[in-house]
C-alpha cells in the first residue's frame, strides 16, 4: 500500500513540475517577462 502511495506521490510531483516549467515558459514568452527590464525612456 505504502508503495502505492509513493508512486502516486512521484506522479503528482511530476505533474506539477511539468505544468509550472509550461508556465515559466509562457511567462518568459509574455509581455510580462520585460517589466523587471529598465526602460530607455525613464533614463532620459
Amino acid at each position: 500500500m505504502k508503495r502505492y502511495w509513493i508512486y502516486g506521490l512521484f506522479s503528482l510531483a511530476i505533474m506539477l513540475s511539468s505544468i509550472s516549467f509550461s508556465g515559466f515558459l509562457a511567462y518568459q514568452e509574455s509581455d510580462f517577462a520585460n517589466v523587471e527590464e529598465p526602460d530607455p525612456f525613464i533614463k532620459k
